[in-house]
């Protein structure tokens, strides 16, 4: 508490009417500065808005608000379509992400998983389809794995210090063994 490194405070005073945006607040340190174009506030005639903010140094692990990404997996989709499919495109019009394609060769037309990982589970192409043509499972030995930066972090970045972090901590557990 108290820390330099830790804590950045801010300054803000203005007068309406206006809107206020993030950077009409005034750090105390040059390296730190809020991100710009972010209106907080809009005020009438007559207000006024005066603030002190303090800026803290956490991690996710104190609090969800420090969270620099959000990561999460799902089973890898996998769809067979057997000889029982008349490519009636039930299960194409029924798919809510668009997985399949219908081609048409030479006399007849053939239903293809041509997107299989975008599908979501979800079955709904299996429960269309008359003819129990088509099978959707997850494999459980391979998912697909996402992660969504917040904050501005790099999912990348992310990714590899918490693989980093990991490494560490498997080295520490093996210390205690």
């Amino acid at each position: 508490k108290g820390c330099a490194n830790c804590e950045v405070n801010f300054q803000l005073e203005k007068s309406g009417p206006a809107i206020v945006y993030s950077h009409d607040l005034k750090s105390d340190s040059k390296d730190f500065t809020p991100v710009e174009g972010i209106p907080i506030v809009k005020l009438g005639k007559n207000q006024r808005i005066s603030l002190t903010a303090k800026a803290i140094l956490g991690r996710a692990r104190e609090h969800a608000k420090w969270q620099r990404a959000i990561a999460s997996y799902s089973y890898y989709p996998v769809i067979e379509i057997n000889e029982n499919c008349t490519a009636c495109e039930a299960c194409a019009k029924a798919c809510p992400r668009n997985v399949f394609d219908v081609i048409e060769k030479k006399e007849k037309k053939e239903i293809k998983a041509a997107r299989a990982i975008d599908c979501i589970l979800c079955r709904a192409c299996v429960e269309t389809c008359e003819y129990s043509a088509i099978s959707v499972e997850g494999d459980d030995k391979r998912f697909i794995f996402s992660v969504e930066s917040l904050n501005y972090a790099d999912p990348k970045e992310v990714f590899l210090t918490a693989c980093e972090i990991i490494k560490n901590k498997a080295k520490e557990l093996e210390a205690l063994l």
